[in-house]
């Protein structure tokens, strides 16, 4: 199986058998959900009501993080930095980032195992982005795989990349990779 010969897991879609899976197929099912991200992503804030009751939406902190990286991405193509504290939301902010902008493809780097599952997890689903509103019905759900030890060669790194929108792994697994200068 894919986990025990290339070190990975797909999480979404099902998996498939190696032998069965075409790059082609699989960068075209990837890129198929990128189109499906169009149009899809709403800057949609909490907002608690004259009634006290919670309109649902995207935190204080993940608004003003969301805004500060796509101001910084319309002006830069530097490295930049998102620093919020335990429990903001960085997650869903990451989340809000890839379907606002079409990431192709994300590499998540998490410090743990169990970090790993619980990140890769939330990607499955977006989240509460859906349930919020601030991602539409019509935006399908991301190719993920989660790296769970190093590929056995750099075109497996590579081939694992570009079938994803988002890869999640670990800082010990991704330090040890080598990608294309095109692959992220």
């Amino acid at each position: 199986d894919l986990a025990s010969s290339r070190g990975a897991r797909w999480l979404s879609p099902l998996p498939q058998a190696p032998e069965s899976t075409d790059a082609a197929a699989a960068q075209a099912r990837r890129d198929l959900v990128l189109r499906s991200w169009r149009d899809q992503f709403f800057f949609r804030e909490e907002e608690i009501l004259e009634d006290g009751t919670v309109s649902p939406g995207l935190r204080g902190p993940q608004m003003g993080a969301l805004h500060a990286v796509l101001a910084h991405w319309k002006v830069s193509d530097a490295t930049g930095t998102v620093v919020m504290p335990t429990g903001t939301g960085k997650t869903e902010t990451m989340l809000a980032l890839l379907v606002a902008r079409r990431i192709p493809r994300l590499l998540v780097v998490v410090p743990s195992d169990a970090l790993r599952v619980q990140v890769g997890r939330k990607f499955l689903t977006l989240g509460w982005l859906k349930a919020f509103g601030v991602v539409g019905q019509a935006a399908r759900l991301p190719v993920v795989g989660m790296l769970t030890r190093m590929p056995q060669s750099r075109e497996d790194a590579d081939r694992i990349l570009m079938q994803c929108n988002v890869l999640v792994t670990t800082m010990a697994i991704a330090s040890g990779m080598s990608l294309r200068d095109d692959a992220l």
